[in-house]
């Protein structure tokens, strides 16, 4: 995915959202991001691979990124599977993580309360063992430490990408505290998610005359998705 905004100043929410078996000849397995403001809230970045730098997400030039309640995992570029090559970013630019799980976690990019424990996804290859296609399951095992670990104050959507109650008592101690990644992990006896709810959109991108790149979509306030 490709995301360029030409320097607008209004950050440009994605929620909600897995990237899972994307490829790349070059920079940005995922998502490359030039010249954008965004702002990533509870994704998902799993088995995608960047040509040279940045198997998940590649941060170019002029950007502004902050990560929020998401999880880097098993992404790869030419230099490995360690903490660039999940997220990569050029020295000029803003890229800010917190509440978010990096696989080969230094500590090097800042933030808080980040993490590079292993997440815990169910089945990010499903029983096709292909990435990306529509029987992975990135959603969390019990036990995963990306459980009730994120942040409540940056959640704009009520619902996961399952459709499930967002914010969710997970652990039964009495407080509500949001997961990492696109799906929320429902108490014993919730909602039992199914593949055919992911609820995939259809984007179109639509280049308009000020020289900046839209998405336009289905949900009301930010992207959501599969991608």
């Amino acid at each position: 995915m490709f995301s360029f905004s030409g320097g607008g100043a209004t950050p440009m929410p994605i929620v909600n959202s897995i990237f899972t078996g994307n490829s790349s000849v070059s920079d940005g397995g995922a998502l490359f991001s030039d010249l954008t403001i965004l702002d990533l809230i509870n994704c998902t970045f799993s088995l995608n691979t960047g040509g040279s730098r940045g198997g998940g997400l590649y941060n170019y030039v002029g950007c502004a990124v902050t990560v929020t309640n998401s999880v880097f995992r098993d992404n790869s570029d030419m230099f490995g599977a360690g903490e660039e090559s999940q997220a990569y970013n050029n020295p000029s630019n803003l890229l800010s993580l917190n509440h978010t799980c990096v696989q080969g976690w230094t500590g090097s990019l800042g933030g808080v309360n980040n993490t590079g424990a292993d997440p815990q996804l169910v089945d990010p290859l499903g029983p096709d063992g292909s990435a990306g296609t529509e029987d992975d399951n990135l959603r969390l095992a019990s036990g995963s430490p990306c459980i009730d670990a994120g942040d409540n104050a940056v959640v704009i959507e009520t619902l996961d990408l399952d459709g499930n109650p967002r914010i969710v008592d997970h652990d039964g101690d009495g407080t509500a505290t949001v997961d990492m990644g696109a799906y929320e992990a429902q108490p014993s006896g919730g909602p039992v998610p199914t593949v055919s709810e992911w609820g995939m959109i259809v984007m179109t991108i639509l280049l308009i005359a000020a020289g900046t790149i839209i998405l336009r979509y289905r949900q009301p306030r930010a992207v959501q998705g599969a991608f």
